[in-house]
C-alpha cells in the first residue's frame, strides 16, 4: 500500500481547519492510500502558544491577558486534542527543518493540503526559515489540493516560486488563486475544499442525536469584526422564522440576545450546523457546510480575507446570499436556495476535483 502524507493546518483552534485535514486524510484513505497527517507544529502553532500566547504590549497587559483567557484556552484546546487523537492519523511531532532532517518521513507521496497553507501571513515561511508546507523536505511527488494564497500576487518571492515550481500539480481553493499562479508563470487548478469531497452520511458518523430540541437559528462568527451587525440580523432572522437562536460562542457571558450560547467540540458543531433550520456566518467553512447539509444561510462580511467567502458564492451563484445591510436581510429571507441547482453544481465540482487527485496518484502509483 503506497503512502500518502500531507502537510495542512491540523494543530489550529478552528473547527474548518480540522475538519478540512480529516476530508482529505479520509478520501485519500477511501482510495486505498495508507494517509498520514505530517505533524508540523511551527511555534506559533504550538501548545505553549495555545495556552501562553498574548497580543504585543508591556508585560503586565501581556500577563492579566493570558490569565483571563487561560480558563477558556484549555477548554479549547481539549476540544480540538481530543478530536485530533481519535481522527487524525499523525507522524511523529515537526517543528523545524533539522527536524525533517534528524527523521526522514519515508512516503510516496506528499500533498499540501487545504487552507490557507500558502499564505504567508500564517504559515510562518519567513520567520521561522522552514518551507514545510511548500514541501521542501521531499524530494519527489509534491502536490498541492486546493490550498489558498489568502494575498493577490506572488510577484517579487522568488524563494515562494521556486519551491512551488517543483511541484508536479498544484490546485488551489479559489479562481483568484489560480491567476496568482499564472501571473508568475505557473499552472494550477481550481478545486473545491476537501470537506465538501465528503457527503454528509461521511460526517454523520461523528455526531450522535440532535442536540437542540427547538428549531433554531444557529449563528457562527469566527471572525468577531462585525459583532453588532450579527445581533441585528440574528434577531430579525429569528422573529421571521419562528427560530430560536443557539450562538457558537466562547466568551465567559452569554450574548442577552441569544436563547443558548455553547462552545461545542468539533463533533457537536457538525451536529449543530446539521440539524440547524436557519444559518448565519461569515465563516468560509461555516457556508460549505451549509451547502454541503443543505441548510438555508445568509452570510455578512468578516474580514481581509473576505474573497474568501464571495468566490465561494460565486462559484455557486449564491451572491445574494451575502448581506450587507438590514433591508438585504429581510428580502433574503424571502429567497430559499435551490439545492437541487446546488446539488447539482457540486456534484460537477466534486468530478473535477475528484479527477485532479486521481491524477497526482497516478503519478504516486507509476513511480
Amino acid at each position: 500500500m503506497k503512502k500518502i502524507g500531507i502537510v495542512t493546518y491540523h494543530k489550529v483552534r478552528n473547527y474548518g481547519s480540522v475538519l478540512q485535514s480529516y476530508a482529505l486524510m479520509r478520501v485519500l484513505q477511501k482510495k486505498g492510500y495508507d494517509v498520514q497527517i505530517v505533524n508540523y507544529i511551527p511555534f506559533p502553532h504550538s501548545t505553549r502558544e495555545e495556552y501562553f500566547g498574548a497580543p504585543q504590549g508591556n508585560f503586565i497587559k501581556k500577563l492579566i491577558y493570558v490569565i483571563c483567557a487561560l480558563p477558556i484556552r484549555i477548554k479549547v484546546s481539549r476540544q480540538y486534542r481530543k478530536f485530533r487523537n481519535k481522527y487524525l492519523a499523525l507522524t511523529r511531532p515537526y517543528t523545524c527543518t533539522e527536524d525533517f532532517l534528524k527523521a526522514p518521513l519515508q512516503m510516496d507521496g506528499y500533498f499540501t493540503g487545504a487552507d490557507q497553507t500558502f499564505n504567508m501571513r500564517y504559515n510562518y515561511t519567513r520567520q521561522t526559515g522552514c518551507y514545510a508546507y511548500y514541501l521542501d523536505f521531499a524530494k519527489k511527488n509534491k502536490f498541492s489540493y486546493a490550498a489558498s494564497f489568502g494575498e493577490d500576487t506572488l510577484v517579487g518571492k522568488d524563494d515562494i516560486i521556486e519551491k512551488l515550481a517543483k511541484y508536479d500539480f498544484i490546485s488551489v481553493r479559489e479562481p483568484s488563486g489560480v491567476k496568482v499562479l499564472k501571473d508568475v508563470g505557473l499552472q494550477g487548478e481550481q478545486v473545491i475544499d476537501p470537506t465538501l469531497l465528503l457527503y454528509p452520511d461521511d460526517y454523520k458518523e461523528l455526531f450522535g442525536k440532535r442536540l437542540i430540541k427547538e428549531k433554531y437559528l444557529l449563528i457562527y462568527e469566527p471572525q468577531r469584526k462585525n459583532a453588532e451587525k450579527f445581533k441585528d440580523y440574528a434577531v430579525t432572522i429569528a422573529k421571521m422564522k419562528g427560530l430560536k437562536i443557539v450562538k457558537i460562542h466562547k466568551e465567559y457571558v452569554k450574548p442577552s440576545w441569544c436563547d443558548k450560547a455553547i462552545y461545542p467540540s468539533v463533533n457537536n458543531w457538525l451536529n449543530l450546523f446539521y440539524n440547524a433550520d436557519y444559518v448565519l456566518t461569515n465563516s468560509f467553512h461555516g457556508i460549505a457546510f451549509c451547502l454541503n447539509f443543505n441548510k438555508q444561510f445568509a452570510a455578512i462580511d468578516a474580514n481581509s480575507a473576505n474573497n474568501r467567502v464571495t468566490e465561494m458564492l460565486e462559484l455557486f451563484d449564491l451572491k445574494d446570499r451575502f448581506m450587507v445591510n438590514t433591508d438585504d436581510c429581510k428580502k433574503l429571507l424571502e429567497k430559499s436556495i435551490d439545492f437541487d441547482a446546488i446539488n447539482s453544481k457540486l456534484a460537477q465540482f466534486r468530478e473535477k476535483s475528484d479527477a485532479f487527485l486521481n491524477k497526482c496518484l497516478r503519478v504516486v502509483d507509476n513511480d
